[in-house]
Parts: C-alpha cells; sequence; structure tokens
C-alpha cells in the first residue's frame, strides 16, 4: 500500500511540474503601480460595450495580502472592494511622476 502512494505522489510531483512550466512568478510591493483588469463581473458600469476600455490605473498597490491577494489603493467611486486577484493586475511601466500634480506619463500603457 505504501508503494502505491509513494507513486502517486511522485507522479502528481510531475503534473505540478509540467503544469507550472511556464509560469513566471510575480510578488508585488507596497508602493507599486498597476493596471487595473475591469471585470465585467466586478464592474459592470465601467463595461458597458465592448469599445469601453478594458483596464483602468494605474493605481498603486497599498498592502500585500498573500502571494496572490493585494490590496490596491482605489478611489472610492468604484465602489468594489479594493482587494485584487494578481490575474487581474498588469504592471505599469510607464513614469509616475511625484510632482505636486500627479501627472502621470500614459504612452507607455500596456494595455
Amino acid at each position: 500500500m505504501k508503494k502505491l502512494h509513494e507513486r502517486v505522489r511522485n507522479q502528481i510531483k510531475v503534473y505540478v511540474a509540467k503544469s507550472n512550466k511556464g509560469r513566471k512568478q510575480l510578488v508585488l510591493n507596497k508602493g507599486d503601480w498597476f493596471w487595473l483588469h475591469l471585470r465585467k463581473d466586478i464592474f459592470p458600469t465601467k463595461r458597458k460595450s465592448k469599445l469601453s476600455p478594458r483596464g483602468d490605473g494605474p493605481f498603486q498597490v497599498s498592502e500585500r495580502i498573500n502571494n496572490n491577494a493585494y490590496r490596491l489603493d482605489l478611489p472610492k467611486e468604484y465602489g468594489v472592494s479594493n482587494t485584487f486577484n494578481i490575474t487581474d493586475l498588469v504592471p505599469f511601466a510607464g513614469v509616475v511622476d511625484s510632482d505636486d500634480d500627479g501627472s502621470i506619463d500614459l504612452r507607455t500603457n500596456s494595455l
């Protein structure tokens, strides 16, 4: 019976290694800037048509809950929870100026 369990465990390890082969780990830090993917089920008012933008932002990460969940600094008008999965976040490659006006260079929009 033990040999059967060992073979099954070894086979599961092989399956896990194959399924995670192309994945790369993305760990965010507090203060990083990210675009937010506007999914229809979470943001029904922002995604009314096919021509509406699919992303919004950039927003800053305010807290890391774990490797998959992060809390963003969202404005209150969104009316949703500010905790998101890593699959809904896209790295922002632009430059965020720390001037008084808070201007953002949107020419490098990765969406």
